[in-house]
């Protein structure tokens, strides 16, 4: 099993009115060293609460080994609050972060009025910001960010 080897970043999203019956399916996948994503579970749910996918992961739990559970170390999810009231019910040694596709969606529906024509360059400087290898060269592009575009701090930070 794929999982057993690349365990260490799993993504959970649930996705809705894609199926004739307009039922929640909730995937979880993995990524393996190369990048390459791979599906561990998928579900379909009745509804998109914290006890369904308590659930699901209880499900995973005892399908998988306390090993394989343990090695994970990140989930990334879409900002679903009873998807991370799970993860931490759950699973509470995991890190729970925000998928980089999901934050874009939002930046460009949120942002991209406010900005106008200084959308595209800011969307740049976002990506460039969000994808740095230390925590210090981050929060120094984070800084820059906001002091160039001061009009989108408040909504940034409250984010």
């Amino acid at each position: 099993m794929v999982l057993k080897q690349y365990s260490q970043i799993v993504l959970m999203d649930s996705t809705y009115k894609t199926n004739h019956f307009g039922i929640p399916l909730l995937l979880i996948s993995g990524i393996d060293a190369i990048g390459i994503i791979f599906l561990i579970a998928s579900r379909l749910i009745s509804n998109e609460t914290i006890s369904s996918f308590c659930c699901v992961l209880q499900q995973l739990k005892q399908v998988v080994s306390d090993i394989t559970i343990n090695k994970i170390q990140t989930i990334l999810t879409n900002r679903d609050l009873a998807i991370l009231s799970s993860i931490r019910n759950g699973l509470s040694h995991v890190k729970h972060q925000l998928c980089i596709w999901h934050l874009e969606q939002n930046i460009v529906k949120n942002l991209t009025g406010k900005l106008d024509n200084r959308f595209l360059a800011f969307s740049k400087n976002f990506k460039i910001t969000i994808i740095q290898n230390t925590e210090e060269m981050f929060k120094t592009n984070w800084n820059d960010l906001l002091v160039e575009y001061p009009e989108v701090e408040n909504y940034m930070n409250e984010q």
